[in-house]
């Protein structure tokens, strides 16, 4: 079985690990450069989240932002 497919990426957009180039690296502007976890600086939302494990990215797409992790 063969799968191909093809996504369209706008501005902003992060649809996977390392981002739309796969380089870690993005061309928008204005981005926050520094943030303050117990203060709320530069913080707009959090989540909590509890037990989870592993390596992931988030991942940007239009006005949501999705978040994978794995658990015991």
């Amino acid at each position: 079985m063969q799968l191909a497919g093809t996504a369209v990426v706008c501005a902003g957009d992060w649809p996977g690990w390392r981002g739309p180039t796969g380089c870690g690296t993005t061309d928008e502007k204005d981005l926050v450069l520094k943030w303050d976890g117990k203060t709320g600086e530069g913080i707009v939302w959090k989540a909590g989240f509890s037990d989870i494990l592993g390596h992931s990215s988030p991942i940007v797409w239009g006005d949501r932002v999705f978040i994978t992790s794995s658990t015991r």
